[in-house]
This record gives C-alpha cells, sequence and structure tokens, in this order.
C-alpha cells in the first residue's frame, strides 16, 4: 500500500493517515508513506506533480510490473 497525504488536508486529517500507518505497523503490513507538507487534498502544482506521480509509477513498478493477473481477474465475464 502507498498512502500520499497532503499535511494541509482539511478533509482528511493527518492523525487519520498516522492512525493507519500505526495499525499496518501493528500488523505487520508492509506500506510506503509519503507525506507533503503545506499541500492540501490536491496535491498538485509545477514541479510538486512531477514528484507526486513518480512517487505512484515507481511504487507501481516495484510492486505489480510483470506480475502475473490472477486467474479469476484475467477470465472474461460471462
Amino acid at each position: 500500500m502507498l498512502l500520499i497525504h497532503g499535511m494541509a488536508d482539511d478533509n482528511v486529517f493527518l492523525d487519520n493517515s498516522t492512525k493507519v500507518a500505526a495499525r499496518m505497523q501493528a500488523t505487520a503490513t508492509p506500506f510506503e508513506m509519503m507525506f507533503y507538507p503545506g499541500y492540501t487534498h490536491r496535491v498538485a502544482g509545477p514541479g510538486i506533480s512531477e514528484h507526486v506521480w513518480g512517487t505512484i509509477l515507481n511504487f507501481l513498478d516495484r510492486t505489480v510490473k510483470d506480475k502475473p493477473v490472477p486467474e479469476a481477474a484475467a477470465a472474461p465475464a460471462k
């Protein structure tokens, strides 16, 4: 799991993200987290958008790329 949080977000409070992180740690569940100080729910803008998308794409390359699709997910719906 990748958790991205704009620290000035007035919709999702930082405390909620830290509670998620604590629960993941308590259950030994691997995750990654990236904070963006001064950004709200929409982390975007010159320079920062590239960082956000680079973080997401890097995570997906490491965790999803070249992994086989489970047979049930690959089968067409009938």
